[in-house]
């Protein structure tokens, strides 16, 4: 059997489990409610994801980011404040500029209180015909670069990532066409001491009987986007007529970026 065809399975199977996350509307997704449940918890709404690319909201905080990050963000975007929908077209004539205010500009992502910094994470991830990012993950150390910090993930289609971690920052992704398959544990204790038994190296499906505690399981389509806590343990699987993007999140009250990464397999079909 597949290493995707066993994890799509073992999907199936767990999919219809009552497992209820923090449910909060978008109007009630506040800086307090993220400060308060930042770190223990996947957000979600009333439908089982969080936002819609339609709903309109606004960025901001943007003064807040750590000085270092200056020359990355913008002080306005487009003059208004606001980030506007490009499509994804735009995304992509932005990350081929190698301008940081257009990457900032061509993205329409319900984040409030959030600063935007597209970190390409993997590099097993980056689409052809896409920016390239050339710097490595050496030693499970996070090699900085600038793609590294203002890039996008475009998932490779039909591929199944380890279970891994991103450390440092929260992290999301949004759909436009197809479906992405997510299984995600939280940070416990319990969880953390199980999977740190885990080989890594080896595991090829999210560990379910070995992670108990809060494990959730999402299945995104079209116009769903999904946010995730720093330290989640997660497995995605992206299906072959996916079309999506993602990246990590600087939240005005954390101020920090990815770290470390402790597993950076793919897997293709």
């Amino acid at each position: 059997m597949s290493k995707i065809k066993k994890f799509r399975d073992w999907f199936a199977s767990f999919e219809s489990r009552d497992l209820s996350p923090i449910v909060c509307s978008s109007s009630d997704f506040n800086l307090d409610f993220y400060s308060e449940n930042f770190d223990k918890c996947i957000v979600v709404n009333e439908s089982g994801n969080i936002f819609n690319r339609k709903v309109e909201r606004e960025i901001y905080g943007i003064d807040n980011v750590s000085r270092i990050y200056d020359h990355l963000v913008p002080t306005t975007n487009n003059a208004t404040g606001n980030v506007s929908w490009k499509t994804l077209d735009a995304i992509k004539d932005a990350m081929n500029s190698d301008n940081p205010h257009m990457i900032i500009n061509a993205i329409d992502i319900p984040i409030p209180e959030s600063i935007i910094l597209f970190p390409k994470l993997l590099d097993e991830f980056a689409a052809e015909n896409l920016i390239a990012d050339t710097s490595k993950t050496v030693g499970n150390e996070f090699v900085d670069s600038y793609n590294r910090r203002c890039g996008l993930v475009y998932s490779m289609k039909g591929s199944l990532t380890s279970s891994h971690i991103d450390f440092g920052c929260a992290n999301y992704f949004h759909i436009i066409t197809g479906e992405k398959l997510w299984a995600v544990s939280l940070f416990t204790e319990e969880n953390m001491a199980l999977f740190s038994n885990c080989d890594i190296n080896n595991l090829s499906f999210h560990p379910s009987e070995r992670l108990p505690e809060r494990t959730y399981l999402f299945r995104l389509k079209p116009g769903d986007t999904l946010f995730m806590p720093a330290g989640a343990i997660h497995t995605v699987y992206t299906e072959k007529t996916t079309e999506g993007f993602g990246s990590t999140l600087l939240p005005v009250i954390g101020g920090s970026i990815i770290l470390r990464v402790m597993q950076t397999d793919g897997f293709s079909s």
